[in-house]
């Protein structure tokens, strides 16, 4: 569960799961398992994409998984892994017309109505990260600064470089009185977009 290699900005990639599909998590095996050579010598294994292979060919089974590794080398490290299965039994709900009249509502500015149809339609879009920027969004013109500055950080996390969500995470903070940070979101916009109108704009309103 580690994050080699990681640089710069984390982002937290999300996406939809369905009836029926499953997650793996766990150690990559990498510097957990002792490998015997040809030659006899006896290596620690530095694969990182083999547990992909063991994976495969146990077709997602933890304990056949755990067997593959063992017949392939003798356990050197701690290991862990977890599975996570989405309940087939689940139903999903046909929530197209409500989607629809969301954004509807949303595309004719009438954003309060726009956020009543947003619990009705939550589960089923909320890995849309699209999706939480425009709830976000409502929530400021709605003036429920608080919801709008938490689903934004949100999306932040997602994506640190969606322009239009930490344009609108700095009017928040901007309103309520949040400058500093207001600040620092507004340097980050303008140095991934020195041209950025939006935030020419908010320049002249901030200390910046």
């Amino acid at each position: 569960m580690g994050t080699l290699g990681a640089n710069g900005l984390l982002h937290v990639f999300t996406t939809q799961l369905h009836p029926g599909d499953t997650v793996i998590l766990g150690s990559d095996g990498r510097d957990d398992l002792l490998i015997t050579e040809e030659n006899g010598s006896i290596e620690i294994n530095e694969n990182d994409s083999l547990i992909l292979t063991h994976t495969e060919k146990a077709k997602a089974d933890l304990k056949g998984m755990l067997q593959e590794m063992m017949d392939f080398g003798s356990q050197y490290d701690d290991l862990t892994l977890l599975k996570i299965t989405y309940d087939a039994k689940y139903e999903k709900k046909d929530v197209k017309e409500s989607i629809q009249l969301y954004e509807n509502h949303f595309k004719s500015k009438k954003y309060e109505k726009a956020l009543e149809v947003v619990d009705t339609i939550w589960d089923e879009m909320q890995a849309d990260t699209e999706f939480l920027y425009q709830v976000s969004y409502a929530h400021r013109k709605a003036k429920n600064y608080a919801t709008s500055c938490d689903i934004g950080e949100r999306v932040r996390l997602r994506d640190p470089y969606h322009l239009r969500n930490l344009i609108n995470l700095t009017a928040v903070h901007e309103i309520t009185g949040n400058k500093i940070r207001a600040n620092e979101l507004l340097k980050f916009i303008l140095k991934l977009d020195p041209e950025n109108k939006r935030a020419l704009r908010k320049k002249k309103n901030l200390f910046y």
